[in-house]
C-alpha cells in the first residue's frame, strides 16, 4: 500500500472514531435524562383511591354472608333436579363461588340441616 491510501484509510478511521465518540456522548445524556425521570417517578406519591363507604359496607355483609348465599344457590340447583356432581361443577369450576372443600363442607351441613337428601342409584 502507499502512503496516501494509508492516510486515507487512516482517516476514515479517525472520522468513524469521532462520530462514534460522539454518539456515546449522546446516549450518554440521553441516559442520564432517562435516570433522572426514574428518579422523580420513584419520588411521586401514589394516591390511592379509598372504596366508598357504601361499597365496602356491601362488600363486608357479602362477604359475612357468603356462606348462606352458596348454601342458597346449592339448594336452588338441586330442587331443579340437577344431580351434585353438576351443581359442584357450576359453583366450583364455572362460577368459582368457592373451593371444592368448601363446597362438599356446605352440602354435608345441608344434609344435616336436614335441608337436603342425597339419593343413591
Amino acid at each position: 500500500m502507499n502512503e496516501s491510501a494509508l492516510r486515507e484509510s487512516f482517516g476514515r478511521i479517525k472520522e468513524d472514531i469521532e462520530r462514534l465518540r460522539a454518539e456515546i456522548t449522546e446516549l450518554r445524556q440521553e441516559n442520564a435524562a432517562l435516570r433522572e425521570q426514574i428518579k422523580d417517578v420513584g419520588r411521586t406519591p401514589v394516591q390511592v383511591q379509598p372504596a366508598p363507604a357504601l361499597e365496602q359496607e356491601v362488600a363486608k355483609k357479602l362477604n359475612r354472608n357468603k356462606k348462606g348465599i352458596i348454601k342458597q344457590k346449592i339448594l336452588e340447583l338441586l330442587d331443579q333436579g340437577i344431580p351434585v356432581i353438576e351443581v359442584k361443577d357450576r359453583i366450583v369450576d364455572q362460577q368459582k363461588y368457592c373451593a371444592k372443600a368448601s363446597f362438599y363442607r356446605y352440602v354435608e351441613e345441608l344434609k344435616k340441616d336436614g335441608k337436603f337428601i342425597e339419593v343413591t342409584r
